[in-house]
């Protein structure tokens, strides 16, 4: 005859998510404190992060832009990061003429 063992109820840990992905690379970080961005508020990079990971990959020599677009893109991107930092413009300001609407 067999019998059966009363088990106990194992305890779990609970665990926390964790986010293994940084918020950016090293690299784009590095490239944002050489443009003097590093102190700007997350809210504005993360509307500005692909023009930034433009930014970088023609300084390092991916490729090279010289369509009419991406060159207003940027000297816009310039613009209103200037008009910020020199507290021209607010924040909300800044965030609502450099998102980009398709």
């Amino acid at each position: 005859m067999q019998s059966a063992l009363k088990l106990t109820r194992i305890q779990t840990p609970k665990l926390q998510k964790l986010d293994i992905q940084p918020r950016y690379d090293s690299a784009l970080s590095e490239f944002i404190a050489a443009m003097g961005w590093r102190e700007l508020p997350g809210e504005l990079i993360d509307v500005i992060l692909e023009d930034i990971k433009g930014f970088y990959n023609e300084v390092t020599g991916l490729y090279c832009s010289r369509d009419e677009f991406v060159l207003n893109r940027r000297r816009s991107v310039i613009y209103w990061i200037d008009c910020y930092r020199k507290n021209l413009c607010s924040l909300d300001t800044a965030i609502s003429m450099l998102k980009l609407n398709y």
